[in-house]
C-alpha cells in the first residue's frame, strides 16, 4: 500500500468504529430498555444497567481521538 493511504487508515478505522457503534446503540438501547422493563428483580436490573454502562465507555473510548 502507498503511503498516504496508509497514513489515512487510521482516522477511516476510527470513523467506521464510532459509527458502527453508534448504529449498535441506536438498536439495542431500544431493546435493552424494553428488556429492563420486564425485569423485575433489582440484581438483574443492576446486570443490565452495568452492560450498558460498559457499552457506553467502549463509545467513549472510540470517539476520543
Amino acid at each position: 500500500m502507498p503511503a498516504p493511504l496508509l497514513a489515512l487508515l487510521p482516522p477511516l478505522l476510527r470513523a467506521l468504529v464510532a459509527r458502527l457503534l453508534r448504529v449498535a446503540r441506536q438498536r439495542l438501547l431500544p431493546l435493552l430498555r424494553r428488556l429492563g422493563a420486564r425485569l423485575t428483580s433489582a440484581q438483574s436490573r443492576q446486570a443490565l444497567l452495568t452492560c450498558l454502562l460498559c457499552l457506553l465507555n467502549l463509545r467513549k473510548k472510540a470517539d476520543d481521538p
